[in-house]
């Protein structure tokens, strides 16, 4: 938060992780590089298990790997972390949906409609509605996780897991 960050040694932490992992927290985040959770969160090698995606969404490969990271791995807490400037946001805002990018634009455009923009609409993206919508994406995120995984239910209701939601901007980090 300071802005300095702890030294990494990682030459000495691949060889003291070898055979296990002490693992802090799960995320689920976007895949741009401005966003990497273990710079965002000053974290070393086998301090994160970090689940990358494009627009933070959920998926059932998503849900089964944070299921996996609780379960067999102990992780307790889990952070779904969105982003300003978001450029899968941005894609399916210009519904500029190619080859797969389809399918991850649809899983973003509830989040539009509920905002009620489009880039037509608006004349273009801009940052206030990139990041509206980012946030609801976020939003609609973790309650997709919650509302697929009857076990991360269960462990958040009895206080083994935490669920939260981040935003990071990339602009103040």
């Amino acid at each position: 938060m300071d802005g300095n960050p702890s030294p990494k040694y990682f030459g000495q932490q691949v060889l003291a992780t070898s055979d296990s992992q002490n693992l802090m927290v799960a995320v689920i985040s976007c895949i741009d590089s401005r966003t990497s959770p273990e710079l965002v969160l000053d974290a070393g090698i086998r301090d994160i298990i970090s689940i990358r995606i494009a627009g933070n969404i959920i998926s059932n490969a998503i849900v089964g790997s944070v299921e996996l990271a609780c379960k067999e791995f102990g992780v307790r807490p889990v952070v779904v972390m969105g982003h300003s400037n978001c450029g899968a946001v941005i894609q399916a805002i210009n519904q500029n949906a190619f080859g797969n990018i389809k399918w991850i634009s649809s899983e973003i455009d509830p989040s539009i409609e509920e905002a009620k923009i489009r880039a037509a609409e608006i004349g273009g993206t801009t940052a206030a509605s990139v990041n509206m919508v980012s946030m609801l994406n976020l939003r609609r995120s973790v309650k997709r996780l919650k509302d697929s995984s009857p076990y991360l239910v269960d462990g958040i209701s009895q206080g083994e897991i935490g669920l939260v939601a981040g935003f990071y901007h990339t602009t103040t980090g």
